[in-house]
């Protein structure tokens, strides 16, 4: 009987355990976090500036109706043409962007699929009434 531990210091090996046990796995957690959020800042910031160029191909193309109906008007027709290629030039370059950032994203989600995992693990685990796989 004197071999056996206490109750008390048994109670204090598991709670130690237990603390050690949730402190891995919110680490797991944490670093897996933010190496996805890493991956998606270039992304996002592609996809800020392809917000941009989208507008300004908005604005151009506002432009460009503006100088059509200025065509039936005494005026000259250049400025439409200009307007016509300057909205083709920043609508293609935000249409790559928005696309390559899209792309980018969708390789890279936000899922913790190691922590997912790794709880997945422990809950078998448990399940199996903590014997070893």
């Amino acid at each position: 009987m004197a071999d056996r531990p206490s109750i008390s210091s048994t109670a204090a090996e598991v709670s130690r355990e237990l603390v050690d046990f949730v402190q891995t796995r919110v680490r797991l957690l944490r670093s897996e976090l933010k190496e996805n959020v890493a991956a998606w800042k270039v992304p996002a910031a592609m996809g800020g500036i392809a917000l941009v160029f989208l507008v300004t191909a908005c604005l151009c193309l506002a432009v460009t109706l503006t100088c059509l109906i200025a065509v039936f008007l005494p005026t000259q027709f250049r400025w439409v043409i200009a307007s016509i290629v300057s909205t083709v030039i920043f609508g293609g370059m935000g249409a790559f962007l928005a696309s390559s950032a899209l792309k980018r994203l969708h390789q890279s989600p936000l899922t913790p699929n190691k922590t997912l995992d790794v709880l997945r693990d422990d809950k078998n685990w448990l399940e199996g009434g903590g014997k070893a796989a």
